[in-house]
């Protein structure tokens, strides 16, 4: 079994009342990133086809944003670790932005797994006496903390096995959010989900499958 942690989807999405308009190339550099006048920046820019999503690269972090979800993106799992300057720059920068709650997401594929994961998501239905079943998904939220639940959820489509971890967090206020930000939360979540994986269905993760040189996208220099 070949397993990927799939670094294509938000590691961290943060909910609240954004202005996407702000969310420039330039403005991101400046205020996220430090970058001043006249420093070489290099920018990169992604249009997902599937989602309709545009996101801006810089740093190998990504960016997206709406009216009430701003996405942060990896482009390598290391990446990981610059997540908590960005997000505390974000939250100086913007300090009145109305907050809701926020995630940290990470997402699994196994290639052809073995018989024992496939008969995991097995029901006692027997709804395949008289169907065949394309595809099966079950969703599960386990209590983690007072404050902090995990929204598991397991897809297999014949082929394929997803393993989507959704660690989701009720806050009150940006403080809340940068204590935790700052004090690892994203790399915690990550090592709780693989061990996770590796304890319930014995997978270990082994490679990372992120964004793609051949996808559209656009870099600029920044004078």
């Amino acid at each position: 079994m070949e397993t990927k942690l799939v670094l294509r989807r938000p590691v961290v999405v943060l909910l609240g009342a954004w202005n996407p308009a702000i969310f420039t190339p330039e403005w991101i550099a400046h205020f996220l990133f430090e970058y001043k006048d006249g420093d070489n920046v290099t920018i990169g820019m992604i249009q997902e086809v599937a989602s309709g999503e545009h996101i801006i690269f810089i740093d190998n972090i990504g960016i997206s944003a709406s009216t009430n979800r701003l996405k942060f993106f990896v482009w390598e799992e290391n990446d990981i670790e610059k997540l908590p300057s960005v997000i505390t720059k974000l939250y100086e920068t913007l300090p009145h932005t109305p907050l809701g709650d926020f995630g940290v997401n990470y997402k699994f594929t196994v290639e052809s797994p073995n018989i024992s994961i496939v008969e995991s998501l097995e029901t006692s239905e027997f709804l395949d006496m008289e169907f065949a079943i394309l595809r099966q998904e079950i969703k599960t939220q386990l209590g983690r903390d007072e404050s902090s639940v995990i929204n598991l959820q397991r897809i297999f489509d014949g082929n394929d096995f997803e393993l989507d971890l959704n660690f989701h967090f009720s806050v009150t206020n940006a403080g809340e959010i940068l204590e935790l930000v700052n004090a690892g939360i994203c790399a915690t979540c990550l090592a709780e989900a693989k061990k996770l994986i590796e304890k319930i269905y014995g997978i270990s993760e082994s490679t990372c499958e992120g964004f793609e040189l051949d996808q559209p996208v656009k870099g600029a220099e920044r004078q």
